[in-house]
């Protein structure tokens, strides 16, 4: 109930409704002394005969004077989905998109809830771009700065290994040692650099360890020694494996095996990102804003991981004596300006190297088709000229599905003429 009848009192407006005397009454009432349904004070008076008394302002209008009952307190709906951030980041493989389907709120009040948490100091964010995700802050870390000339990897190790838990699983422990001792070696033999920043840090369930040289730049590195048209290609060589810039010294197995062991592999150079997730068997280039020098590695795993590094060998070897022979290529990691895959070219980078294994698995996810010409290259063309090696294309939609099947009917027949 209001009045927009400017001049009109409190006092005024109660004769004016006949209200009763000794009555209690909510009123609105606007700062500039008449009503009005916009910047009201809500009031409760007491009006008697022509004077009234102000008893209580507040922000809502009470609609008994009875006294409420206590109860349980209420639980701030902010409060409760913090609570749900905390318990389910580390199962969430996006806790943004998880936390505002479970509570239907926006992202954007998601991601206040993430600021105040890490203000708090117990969220912190962590990746790049698209690979951007949120963790539990670290309980326990140790950082180091070491000398790369003469450095020696399993001394650093002994530093790492003080600061994981002391319950660690065995096969989790393999995997962590495994890939810190490979990487830094990595840094020492390969990237040309004088030093490098070396970190373990514990978030609740994951365990995350870090190796960042000064040096050259891994992928302008590969690019270099291989002769390749840019530093993105190189990305589609160390995903290969046996891939080394000194192969006297060096299997090239290190990078292969390590991105496939921990749950997260991250290799950021020169304003290129690759993300391997095993989780969600997923991979990632993106660039980044960044083209300080040198190479850094992130490697994460969770402390209950089951993967153990026996497994991820015998995946790709033979178990009886130990060879690494197998291969897994994701063909649109070779895209660069293409959006299909129809040259000899194409095929011919993607190729390279692969006649050091005798099983190619050929992973076609997000590939639209192929062309004549590149399932020819692929099927034919280098199965003639390397028939120890078994190819197996997997993930392929009904069109390259087709192409690949055409390709090698076409190869039969000619072989058969």
């Amino acid at each position: 109930m209001a009045s927009r009848a400017r001049g009109c009192g409190t006092r005024e407006l109660l004769q004016t409704l006949e209200i009763p005397c000794k009555t209690t009454v909510n009123l609105a009432v606007c700062k500039d002394s008449y009503l009005c349904n916009s910047s009201v004070t809500k009031i409760r008076l007491y009006y008697y005969k022509d004077s009234f008394t102000h008893y209580k302002e507040s922000s809502s209008l009470q609609k008994s004077t009875k006294p409420k009952k206590r109860g349980r307190l209420r639980t701030r709906p902010g409060a409760t989905a913090k609570k749900y951030i905390l318990k389910h980041i580390e199962k969430s493989d996006d806790i943004v998109r998880a936390t505002s389907k479970h509570f239907n709120i926006s992202v954007v009040a998601v991601q206040t809830h993430l600021r105040q948490l890490q203000k708090q100091g117990r969220v912190v964010k962590e990746g790049r771009t698209r690979g951007t995700r949120w963790i539990l802050a670290p309980s326990n870390t140790w950082h180091e700065v070491i000398q790369l000339k003469g450095a020696q990897e399993h001394l650093a190790w002994d530093q790492v290994e003080k600061a994981l838990p002391k319950d660690l699983p065995q096969n989790v422990r393999e995997i962590v040692r495994y890939g810190f001792t490979e990487m830094l070696n990595n840094a020492i033999d390969h990237s040309a650099g004088t030093k490098a920043q070396v970190g373990a840090a514990t978030h609740g369930n994951l365990i995350t360890l870090t190796i960042a040289d000064n040096g050259v730049g891994i992928f302008k590195k590969i690019q270099k020694a291989f002769s390749l048209n840019n530093p993105r290609a190189s990305i589609l060589e160390l995903t290969k494996g046996k891939v080394t810039t000194d192969p006297k010294n060096h299997s090239g197995q290190g990078i292969f095996f390590t991105s496939r062991a921990f749950d997260r592999f991250e290799l950021a150079s020169h304003e290129l990102l690759f993300v391997k997730d095993n989780l969600n068997d997923d991979w990632l280039i993106d660039s980044i804003n960044d083209d300080a020098a040198g190479t850094e590695v992130k490697l994460t795993i969770r402390l209950d991981s089951t993967t153990s590094l026996r497994e991820i060998f015998d995946r790709y070897g033979d178990p009886t004596n130990f060879t690494f022979d197998k291969t897994h290529i994701v063909v649109e990691l070779a895209r660069e300006n293409e959006t299909e895959y129809i040259s000899r070219s194409q095929a011919k980078r993607i190729l390279v190297g692969l006649e050091k294994f005798r099983h190619v698995v050929l992973d076609f996810r997000n590939v639209r088709t192929v062309g004549q010409a590149f399932v020819d290259e692929v099927f034919r063309v280098f199965a003639q000229e390397h028939p120890d090696v078994k190819f197996e294309p997997i993930n392929a939609n009904e069109n390259v599905a087709f192409m690949i099947q055409r390709g090698l009917t076409a190869s039969s027949e000619r072989a058969g003429s």
